[in-house]
């Protein structure tokens, strides 16, 4: 399961017993780690439920520029990956020189990239359309891809060359088209970087809160527990669920795979 599949909206409803004044609330706000993590807990909640709704334009670009950025993180992670286990392991210390160079070409932020805003990971596609030179072309189609390994699959790209036209660059020009219909939509809608940063930190803090619960297990009376249990339940079938459509609605992009969960 994957709590990224989560949509704006599915967050909000997933957490409603926990910011109500219900028991499951209350106890949650009086409880030891309810004192540490509520106040943050409800300052990001509170931003979650500003993101526009996902039939606007406004939400649907959200959506999109949700599932581009993973598709482009993960490509960052599998080409960055490649070079940097061939610099690093290669029988070949020619091999593992020209690996080292590559990188520092192709992926000069390494893996920071992926936490930079979406105009520079964008960017970064036409900085490495300026070094795709003839050359640099046939040096990445000497590391070869085994095949299914490639997050394409066992019918994807067999080198790094055909692998970076074919993914790399297509995720990052595909970034660059959302970046673009954002600006056009004007400065007064919501930013979609704001907003998925936001939730990032809030995925982020309720796993660090249901684990401090796990910590302090056993300092927890059965009736805490049956209040804990109630809210983890929700979360967990919000997660399941949203998991198993997000699986549906990339099984059904033609060409597509559907990329490794994170949770």
């Amino acid at each position: 399961m994957s709590a990224q599949d989560l949509t704006f909206a599915e967050i909000i409803t997933a957490t409603t017993m926990m910011a109500g004044d219900g028991p499951p609330g209350r106890w949650w706000r009086e409880s030891e780690v309810g004192r540490i993590f509520d106040p943050d807990f409800r300052v990001a909640r509170d931003l979650i439920a500003r993101a526009p709704s996902e039939s606007s334009e406004a939400g649907r670009l959200l959506l999109n520029f949700a599932e581009a950025d993973a598709d482009h993180d993960e490509d960052v992670r599998f080409g960055h990956g490649v070079l940097d286990l061939t610099a690093q392991y290669h029988w070949d210390p020619a091999m593992r020189n020209e690996a080292a160079e590559l990188k520092a070409l192709f992926y000069p932020d390494g893996l920071l990239l992926i936490g930079k805003s979406y105009a520079e990971e964008a960017g970064r596609g036409v900085s490495r359309a300026a070094v795709l030179t003839p050359g640099n072309r046939a040096r990445l189609a000497r590391i070869t891809i085994p095949q299914g390994l490639a997050p394409t699959g066992p019918t994807g790209p067999a080198n790094l060359a055909d692998w970076m036209d074919a993914e790399q660059q297509r995720s990052s020009a595909r970034l660059a088209e959302l970046v673009a219909a954002r600006s056009r939509l004007g400065e007064g809608v919501v930013s979609p970087t704001e907003l998925l940063d936001t939730k990032r930190r809030f995925l982020a803090l309720m796993k660090q809160i249901f684990s401090t619960f796990r910590i302090l297990d056993a300092r927890l009376t059965e009736s805490d527990r049956v209040k804990l249990n109630a809210l983890k339940d929700i979360w967990n079938d919000s997660v399941r669920g949203a998991t198993e459509r997000a699986k549906r609605r990339r099984e059904a992009r033609p060409g597509t795979p559907a990329p490794t969960p994170s949770t």
